[in-house]
């Protein structure tokens, strides 16, 4: 396209494969015009597959017009910046689901709407006017635009019975094939992209007709499936666009496409994040309902349920020690004062059980008033002190708080080494020792020793 003035070369465009059009050329005017007009005699040679179009004139300052143009351009780029904003959210969302079987979904998603953003930002003239590099922004403009539809019919198979699925599929893998091809032409053979152009809008009339079919389908059949209100919605948002462009409203053409499919995108956002508060919730209830399987609610020390689930690994430990406690008086507390008091005295006794082995190990409750403590302290003059710091902590409770009655209690340990590494003996041994010390504790009348 060449600008002549009385008939010399004012400005030229060269044909280039890439070249977007030239939205915005800077002439520079002639210093001489005819009177007080000015006539330019404008050349336009056909090139490729380009609609030829006779060029508008403004003559403005370049700041003034720059600044023109992105006052008319804002509201279309703030739809274009939140549209690009949820994709990275989609994809952070991907992230944080990736063991989950929606994963693949959400970073669908998030591909779409960063294509959309892509493409809306290339078609828009502030963002060809403010970067120079064109034939950039034309790949990007060209690929993205033949990404869209097969990225969405990926996206909606999800929700389609099988054979539907299959043709959507189908249909997308036909669409990645065409852009694959287009990327290859045009940057190793430097062939322009709107040559591929037909079979790209080819693609995408097929697949807007296979979505249109896919929907009545499911209508008819009242599967009301979430990609239904999205298409719709997205449906809706160009009917609007075709309208006001017929009556020449709207300076975007596709401004309401775009802020239907803002919005598909920020329920998706929304949906996202009710699921993982409602997975959050049902994960806690999971763990406060595990917690009360493998802890006794009462004592804060691991059940029975979890010593039976334990003990296969314990059986393979050679060294450790195994140490039962039982809590004396915990039938007369209950009958005496109630269960209430009988319940305080196992929660103390917990404590301290906890507080005394908790570092070296495991302290199971397995019976009313018995517990079991798995550790690897390992010889006698250790668990000789363990069992006096013991001792302290319970002098201690016993001081600190008005108990009806005194904790006391009796115990036994035994190592796997004297059971020659058979557990389940070297608890009967335990066992055996802490009935002896109880005999002993009964003997004497003694609450504390």
């Amino acid at each position: 396209m060449t600008f002549y003035f009385d008939d010399k070369e004012l400005y030229s465009v060269k044909n280039e494969p890439y070249s977007l059009g030239n939205y915005f050329a800077k002439i520079p005017l002639p210093s001489r015009a005819n009177g007080e007009v000015l006539e330019i005699h404008i050349k336009v040679v056909k090139h490729g597959l380009s609609r030829i179009q006779v060029p508008q004139i403004i003559i403005l300052p370049q700041s003034e017009h720059l600044e023109s143009v992105i006052a008319s351009d804002l509201p279309s780029l703030l739809v274009n910046l939140l549209i690009l904003f949820s994709s990275f959210f989609m994809f952070i969302f991907a992230f944080m689901e990736r063991s989950h079987e929606n994963c693949p979904k959400m970073l669908l998603r998030g591909l779409w709407a960063l294509t959309c953003a892509i493409y809306f930002m290339c078609e828009t003239y502030t963002i060809v006017y403010l970067i120079p590099a064109s034939r950039i922004i034309y790949i990007l403009d060209m690929i993205c635009f033949s990404m869209i539809m097969p990225i969405l019919l990926m996206l909606i198979s999800w929700d389609l019975n099988a054979f539907q699925s299959k043709l959507c599929k189908t249909l997308a893998y036909l669409g990645l094939v065409n852009s694959i091809m287009q990327i290859i032409l045009c940057l190793c053979f430097n062939i322009e992209l709107r040559i591929m152009l037909r079979v790209t809008h080819i693609i995408q009339l097929v697949g807007i007709l296979l979505v249109i079919l896919c929907i009545i389908y499911n209508i008819k059949e009242k599967n009301y499936t979430p990609f239904l209100y999205s298409m719709g919605i997205i449906s809706l948002g160009g009917f609007v666009d075709l309208v006001l462009f017929a009556f020449e409203k709207n300076k975007d053409n596709i401004f309401f496409v775009k802020i239907a499919i803002l919005f598909c995108m920020f329920f998706q956002i929304l949906q996202f994040i009710r699921t993982v508060v409602v997975q959050s919730t049902e994960k806690a209830r999971e763990e406060y309902y595990k917690m009360l399987a493998l802890k006794d609610s009462l004592t804060l020390c691991y059940s029975r349920v979890a010593y039976e689930i334990d003990k296969k690994n314990l059986s393979q430990l050679e060294e450790m020690t195994i140490l039962v406690f039982d809590l004396n008086n915990l039938k007369q507390t209950n009958d005496s004062y109630g269960h209430s008091e009988g319940d305080l005295l196992l929660q103390i006794f917990g404590a301290i059980l906890r507080d005394t082995f908790e570092s070296k190990g495991k302290c199971y409750r397995v019976g009313g008033d018995e517990f079991w403590v798995f550790c690897n302290i390992l010889n006698v003059n250790q668990i000789k002190n363990y069992m006096k710091k013991m001792k302290d902590f319970t002098l201690k409770e016993n001081k600190k708080r008005n108990l009806k009655v005194k904790i006391s209690y009796a115990m036994g340990y035994a190592t796997m080494n004297e059971a020659k590494g058979d557990l389940v003996r070297a608890i009967e041994l335990a066992d055996q020792r802490m009935y002896d010390n109880k005999r002993m504790y009964k003997s004497k009348h003694s609450d504390i020793y």
